[in-house]
């Protein structure tokens, strides 16, 4: 039993040195390929970070970009300002409106000189009469009829008026016809040496007349405004709240009646646009010249079809 124990115990010993020669070896197996996965790991995390940080980047750009556009629609549509008229803080009573009816001019003689000469054509006369019975034919109680001072408007002002009762008349010189201010698109440049007081003075004609009821009017109240083209597109505009740039881009022929309605709050509503809806199309005009009139207009685009069928 002895001797066998003498050769076991070296055999022993080479075993337990075999064992851990072999434990070590395969630690150091094992903690490579752990290194070259971490390494590996490393690698991908350095790569994603690159991309990140390239994305980050794009963002920052296209937030950068979307303030740009942020800001360019704020300045191009300007957000809605309540106390516009000034009477915000003085408002009406609850439900009481305010209705405007912008009456353009019948046609005239546009092609005189004068001033004085300037007066309603036989046509433009009954223009007149047809937008003062359209009015009266609404049933409202007007209470005010504001009338610009230049003959054309002041002589279809007095048509209309024999159709509307008794109201309050009031003549202005703010309201006359005039630039009201520089349009886009336009082929020529804005001269504030030209017309920059004609603008000026069609915007203080809109802040005297355009605004909401006064605080003790306890009904809703239906005024008229006659006028010229160019005050009532630039008051829409101002009313509205859009560029007055844009004036121009509204049309309106002769006696018709452009409506808006000016809520408790200052909110502002266009009723209607230029409406000749009681006007004979035959009796439709913008001025004395040719190819001004509703119908003449039409024979125009039947002439181009034409011409288009026979290409």
């Amino acid at each position: 039993m002895l001797r066998q124990s003498k050769f076991l115990l070296p055999a022993l010993g080479c075993a337990t040195v075999g064992f851990t020669t072999g434990y070590y070896t395969n630690e150091n197996f094992e903690a490579k390929l752990w290194r070259q996965k971490y390494a590996q790991a490393q690698e991908q995390c350095s790569s994603f970070r690159s991309k990140l940080n390239a994305l980050s980047e794009k963002m920052n750009v296209i937030a950068e970009e979307l303030d740009k556009t942020k800001t360019k629609i704020a300045n191009s549509c300007p957000n809605w300002t309540k106390n516009w008229d000034g009477r915000h803080e003085n408002k009406p009573p609850k439900d009481v409106t305010r209705t405007i009816f912008f009456i353009r001019h019948g046609q005239y003689h546009d092609q005189k000189e004068e001033r004085e000469e300037k007066l309603l054509t036989d046509l433009g006369k009954e223009q007149a009469h047809l937008a003062g019975k359209r009015l009266q034919a609404m049933g409202f109680n007007y209470s005010k009829v504001l009338i610009s001072t230049m003959p054309r408007a002041k002589e279809t002002g007095e048509i209309i008026l024999q159709y509307l009762g008794d109201p309050e008349v009031v003549y202005s010189e703010l309201i006359e016809e005039g630039n009201p201010g520089s349009r886009i698109p336009s082929s020529k440049p804005w001269s504030e040496e030209k017309y920059g007081e004609s603008a000026r003075r069609i915007e203080r004609g809109f802040h005297e007349f355009v605004h909401r009821c006064d605080a003790d009017v306890t009904e809703p109240q239906i005024d008229v405004m006659v006028c010229h083209a160019n005050v009532i597109r630039s008051y829409v505009c101002r009313a509205l709240q859009i560029p007055t740039e844009c004036w121009l881009r509204f049309g309106g022929y002769n006696a018709g009646i452009t409506g808006i309605k000016i809520s408790r709050g200052g909110g502002c509503s266009l009723i209607f646009l230029g409406d000749i809806g009681f006007i004979p199309p035959e009796k439709v005009t913008f001025s004395t010249k040719k190819r001004s009139d509703l119908l003449s207009l039409d024979k125009k685009r039947s002439s181009f079809k034409k011409q288009k069928e026979s290409s």
